[in-house]
């Protein structure tokens, strides 16, 4: 019985070695992928990860204990990995934070440190500064890439004609464009938003995710249920509050560095010059950068663009958005010139006749008027006749006879935004004229 036993306990010995010898192949190859490379033993495509005499063995296991890789570290926070539960000393914590000024560069963006060694405050609130100056970067270092590239692109098409005669600042609205960069420029911006109904709410949220530094929206009107089909703040838990407390809270929550200051009432012929000098004088530069108008109502629409026109402040217009379905038909155009849009033909003939703006010339003598520099966003889409009265909602009379689509408004808020943005990072806006 003896000998009958002992093949099977060697049998058991057998099994017991075998996944023992291949978890240590696994382990011996894990180690080695990740500690030669740092020490020169195989060549990294990665420069900027593997650079001489920068990583050692420390750093890669501190990494390794840390749970996270220089490449997929996040904003803010490092992904926790399989060893933090069995390695959670303090000394690993400060190792994995990396403190070199080269680790910060390389690894950037860099990790908040709730924790600061040294107390004094000026060092405080200039890691703060530093840290808010990381984040704006990273959400916005896209716009300015974006800007950058088309910058450099018209820079060498127009290298041969260009001179040096005129050395002088350009100006966008009140913003000096010669040593800052595009995503400077937005963020030293003011841009007023007038209107937060189906168009400028979407252009509002547009401006603000572009990084624009300084938001004013004017507006004085409630969520209604019926907004739910083209208004970008409607939703089931807003209807009911001010639309724009509510856009407010949602972009400081999209870009805490983004100011937003609130005027809640309706822009009309008696109150719009008191609002503008509100505006400035509640601006921490003193000055606005550019208007966007998303009124519905001509009156109101003809005496923003006058007082605007006074006040040498560039300017987008909108035009109306009802009852069309097609928003590749939208387009821009100086207000002299829209057609198909009768919001914009009455608040055009309003300027003429009340505001003293230049008049058209006649038919037959087929010449265009002067340019207003008013750029107007409007559909050259056929909008059809107006439909009785009983097609409008019972709930509450706040939507239009026509009906309304969110891609058609948005298209319209975001075109209208374009505009402002591209003519802040690009040094191309310029203020309207009679």
């Amino acid at each position: 019985q003896q000998q009958q036993l002992q093949p099977s306990r060697k049998c058991k010995k057998k099994e017991w070695q075998t996944p023992g010898l291949f978890l240590f192949i696994v382990v011996t190859f894990f180690l080695s992928i990740t500690t030669l490379p740092c020490l020169g033993f195989i060549p990294n495509r990665n420069k900027n990860y593997h650079n001489k005499n920068l990583h050692s063995i420390t750093t890669t296991t501190a990494h390794l204990v840390a749970g996270f890789h220089p490449q997929r570290q996040r904003l803010g926070f490092y992904t926790q990995g399989w060893a933090t539960s069995l390695f959670s000393s303090s000394s690993t914590a400060a190792t994995s934070r990396g403190t070199s000024s080269e680790n910060a560069t390389r690894d950037a963006p860099l990790v908040v440190d709730n924790n600061p060694v040294n107390g004094n405050d000026n060092n405080n609130n200039n890691n703060e500064n530093d840290m808010n100056e990381l984040h704006h970067q990273a959400r916005f270092g896209g716009v300015d890439r974006l800007y950058a590239t088309h910058a450099n692109k018209k820079k060498r098409a127009t290298t041969s004609t260009a001179t040096t005669t005129d050395k002088t600042a350009i100006t966008t609205g009140n913003i000096a464009t010669t040593s800052s960069s595009a995503r400077e420029r937005l963020r030293a911006a003011t841009v007023v938003v007038v209107g937060l109904g189906g168009v400028g709410s979407w252009a509002a949220e547009a401006l603000c995710r572009s990084g624009i530094g300084h938001l004013v929206l004017i507006d004085l009107d409630d969520i209604c249920i019926s907004n739910t089909n083209r208004q970008l703040h409607t939703m089931s838990s807003t209807v009911g509050k001010f639309k724009i407390h509510v856009l407010a809270e949602r972009y400081r929550d999209i870009n805490p560095a983004c100011e937003v200051t609130c005027i809640d009432d309706f822009v009309s012929a008696d109150n719009v010059q008191d609002i503008l000098e509100h505006v400035q004088n509640a601006t921490s530069s003193s000055t606005i950068t550019a208007v966007l108008d998303a009124i519905d109502g001509s009156k109101e629409k003809s005496a923003l663009l006058a007082a605007c026109t006074d006040a040498q402040i560039p300017t987008v217009t909108c035009g109306g958005a009802a009852g069309r379905v097609d928003p590749t038909a939208i387009c821009v155009g100086d207000l002299t010139r829209v057609t198909n849009d009768k919001l914009l033909a009455t608040c055009r003939r309003d300027l003429r006749k009340y505001y003293n703006f230049s008049a058209g010339y006649a038919f037959h003598e087929r010449r265009q008027a002067r340019a207003w520099k008013l750029p107007a966003v409007y559909s050259e889409e056929q909008v059809p006749d107006v439909p009785g009265e009983s097609s409008r909602s019972n709930l509450r009379q706040c939507d239009g006879a026509l009906g309304t689509a969110c891609f058609v408004t948005g298209t319209f808020g975001f075109v209208a935004a374009s505009q402002i943005v591209s003519g802040i990072a690009q040094g191309t806006l310029v203020p309207p004229r009679r």
